[in-house]
């Protein structure tokens, strides 16, 4: 390849591909791609799992950036970790005004309805895949993330107001209030 045309890179041009340079890529991507793969999987990615399609990033960028993928793994752990301005929350709810003839209180919600991505990778972490009603292990698109004390009833979304359901019970469950298994 040296020879006939001179290095990798232009070999790569002649051929008519566009060279993809995954240099410079910051932490926070690298961490976002695993949490991305570890929803998509429904469980923990090891080293085989980084790879595409699923993966954007390839392991080679995880193994020169921390070193080893395990020291990966437990830097992206720090990070999940790390409380971020979206999971602090402090519960408010309004009571209704006097002019109101309802006197059911209004709710006023601090956190948005659904989880972020790291929220739920948090929250798998905990629960593992498993559906907290049945015990099946939930992969894709089974993994549900339901609200113990329903979002309508004033449940904030947050690690310790979610849980791991499959789908077909968290369906079932609607707005109801389960005790917490």
């Amino acid at each position: 390849i040296i020879v006939r045309f001179g290095g990798w890179n232009k070999a790569v041009e002649k051929a008519g591909l566009s060279l993809v340079h995954l240099r410079n890529i910051s932490e926070k991507d690298l961490f976002e791609n695993i949490e991305y793969v570890w929803l998509k999987i429904g469980k923990q990615p090891v080293f085989r799992d980084i790879k595409s399609p699923i993966s954007k990033y390839p392991r080679a960028q995880y193994v020169s950036r921390f070193g080893t993928w395990r020291k990966a793994l437990e830097s992206f752990i720090e990070f999940i970790n790390t409380p971020s301005d979206e999971n602090s929350v402090e519960e408010l709810i309004g009571k209704s005004s006097p002019n109101d003839l309802t006197s059911e209180p209004i709710i006023k919600h601090k956190t948005k309805r659904y989880p972020s991505e790291r929220l739920k990778v948090q929250v798998l972490m905990r629960d593992g895949n498993k559906c907290k009603l049945c015990g099946i292990t939930l992969t894709g698109d089974n993994i549900h993330f339901d609200h113990i004390i329903p979002w309508s009833k004033g449940g904030e979304t947050v690690l310790e107001n979610l849980q791991v359901l499959c789908s077909k019970h968290n369906l079932a469950k609607s707005n109801l209030e389960y005790p917490k298994k």
